[in-house]
This record gives C-alpha cells, structure tokens and sequence, in this order.
C-alpha cells in the first residue's frame, strides 16, 4: 500500500494498526537521504526472513536513482509472495528465504522541498490511499451525541474542542 498525504493525516499510524489488527509485527522505517540501496536491500531481506510488515515511512525522501533500484526489488519480493516461492533472489547473495507473511508500505508526503517523485515502475506496485485530515470537530460532536450531549450542548462544545 502506498499511503500519501499531508503530514498527521495517519499515514504511518494507519498501517501499524492495520498491522496489529492481522497479528502482524510492523517495523517502521523513516527513511532520509542516508539510505542507499544496499541498505534498503538488508532491510527487505530481513523482511522478508521474518515475515514481519515494513512501513518505509517518508518514501519519497529517497535519491531518485535509490527509488528506482529498490522498485527492481520490490517488484522480484512482490513476484516471488504471488508465485509462493520459499525464497527470493534480492541481490548478488545468496536467495534470502521468503515468509509469505511479508509486505512493504511506503507512505509519502508530497508537495514538501527536497522530496523525489516516485518513477512509474514503483506506481505500478503499490495502490495509492489518500489520506487527509480528519474534521476534529465532526468527530468531537459524534462523539459527544453519543455520549449523550444533546444538539443545543453538542454543537459548542465539539466547536471548543475541534
């Protein structure tokens, strides 16, 4: 999944509670201009070892050469789960096992200085959610019907807290 939008829309806590609701460890990985490939490329494989869920949070903070190396490797892991192979051939080492429990998230902010648009190969890969910010007041008014607040209290009250 590829969750994009504005800073603390959720994105990054949205997959982590996805996550726990499947039983799965989710490993959060912010990513910044120190990543390189080779990094990345451990990263999935211990991924891929464990079975865990990786969310590479900031995705698009990636050099636009790394963006396009990882898709390579996201792309094989991605062939390898849907063929259910026992393991996958990331790199020059030897094939790493494949936990069919694997899955990778990246999360993006777009719009923000200094951030990579995604190459095709890698749109290709991930379904896009949008995400945005939630309306704080209509959640505080319903929660506040619920609780029993009544129109005339509700509506103040959720616009003091919202």
């Amino acid at each position: 999944g590829n969750p994009v939008g504005p800073a603390g829309t959720g994105k990054t806590e949205s997959v982590r509670a996805l996550g726990a609701l499947c039983g799965r460890h989710v490993v959060v990985f912010n990513c910044d201009e120190a990543f390189d490939v080779a990094a990345v490329g451990r990263l999935l494989r211990g991924l891929c070892r464990t079975g865990a869920w990786g969310c590479f949070d900031e995705f698009n903070r990636l050099e636009e050469g790394t963006l396009s190396a990882v898709a390579a490797q996201l792309r094989t892991i991605q062939e390898a789960l849907v063929a259910r192979a026992r393991d996958v051939a990331l790199s020059s080492v030897a094939p790493t096992p494949l936990s069919p429990t694997t899955a990778v998230f990246v999360t993006m902010n777009p719009g923000y200085a200094g951030r990579s648009p995604l190459p095709e190969t890698l749109k290709q890969l991930f379904r896009t959610v949008a995400m945005v910010r939630p309306d704080n007041r209509a959640i505080a008014a319903t929660s506040l019907y619920a609780a029993g607040f009544d129109s005339t209290d509700a509506g103040p009250l959720a616009a003091a807290l919202g």
